[in-house]
């Protein structure tokens, strides 16, 4: 939700953590503009297939210099 006057423009990108290895995999970000009083909803996947384990997956929101990085992190469990 963009409350603001301005356009934002951000990145998003996901990273995956196993929870076993400690391997990090971040993902190609793709771009994501928000225009003033509107609401974005992005729909995201992986772009492929985790091994068996458990994970923590990271979703962030990069708007460049001039806020901090925004995200969320779910755990799952891959069989």
């Amino acid at each position: 939700t963009n409350t603001g006057d301005k356009i934002l423009d951000a990145k998003v990108f996901l990273a995956l953590a196993n929870l076993e290895t400690a391997e990090e995999k971040r993902f190609s970000p793709f771009p994501v503009s928000v225009y003033p009083g509107l609401q974005r909803k992005v729909i995201l996947t992986l772009p492929e297939q985790p091994a068996p384990g458990q994970y923590a997956l990271a979703i962030l929101m990069d708007y460049g210099q001039r806020q901090a990085i925004e995200g969320a992190q779910i755990l799952l469990t891959v069989e």
